[in-house]
């Protein structure tokens, strides 16, 4: 457990999800405020740098509150920081979601203009080649730069529909990988309108049979290793096959993936 305390530009912590820890049955707990960093962020348009009211100012990775909403002049000030490194979302109908590194020092308060382009939202459905929707499927969306930056990720709910705001008016590549399926990379031009959605549907083909592994684990001296792991990765964490040797040390990798520079085992024992 951890126990903070704040108070408008005061906190009892100067390191972010370090300090504070108490345990069960303690009767007595000494929270000391100081003089924290604040972070004060104004929202305005790229093109004409007018003020968004409105707009949302999120940290990512925060033991704080993790929203915070500008006022009519577009301005927020995030009180009881700590002096290290800091992340923010900058959110706004209508416009593309801005990521902002921030480092803060000492206790004084910085300031942060953070400029929205316009921006549109993407949705749709992925599907399997018979029109059932797919759950669970992540799909990546980067920027059209050359460095590939990534701009949003999501997972098809239940019925396989995706929903992607505050993207940029611009050509997005998407990334949509699910096990069984050959993995998708569609490039798509967004044309709607500034806070305007537009619909894309994705279909994914089956992933044809990988064909399969069988061998025998054995030791130095050629006698059969029993209970051995043997496991064969893909192209992504999620595609993985494993199998165990049995008592005679032979095992079968069945559907099995390729990286690409060819396909390969791992054998553990």
């Amino acid at each position: 457990y951890r126990v903070l305390a704040f108070y408008q530009d005061l906190a009892s912590r100067t390191k972010r999800l370090r300090e504070g820890e108490v345990k069960l049955g303690d009767t007595s707990i000494r929270l000391e405020l100081q003089k924290a960093p604040s972070l004060a962020v104004k929202v305005v348009t790229r093109a004409e740098g007018t003020p968004i009211a409105g707009a949302s100012v999120r940290l990512p990775w925060t033991d704080t509150e993790q929203d915070h909403v500008c006022d009519e002049n577009g301005e927020v000030v995030i009180r009881g920081l700590t002096p290290e490194p800091w992340r923010i979302e900058v959110r706004a109908k209508g416009h593309a979601e801005e990521k902002i590194a921030v480092k803060l020092g000492g206790s004084d308060t910085a300031r942060v203009i953070a400029e929205l382009d316009i921006g549109a939202e993407l949705y749709g459905t992925v599907r399997d080649e018979s029109g059932g929707g797919l759950a669970g499927v992540g799909v990546n969306v980067y920027a059209s730069s050359p460095q590939g930056i990534p701009v949003a990720y999501v997972k098809t709910d239940g019925e396989g529909k995706y929903r992607l705001e505050y993207l940029p008016i611009d050509t997005l590549r998407l990334y949509i990988s699910a096990d069984g399926f050959v993995k998708s990379e569609p490039r798509v031009a967004i044309t709607a309108r500034p806070g305007e959605r537009q619909e894309f549907d994705i279909t994914l083909q089956k992933r044809p049979y990988g064909g399969a592994v069988r061998g025998i684990v054995v030791d130095s001296d050629g006698s059969p290793i029993s209970g051995a792991t043997i496991e064969n990765h893909g192209r992504s964490s999620s595609q993985v096959r494993s199998a165990k040797s049995g008592q005679d040390g032979a095992f079968l990798v069945e559907d099995v993936f390729k990286t690409m520079t060819g396909h390969h085992l791992v054998v553990k024992a």
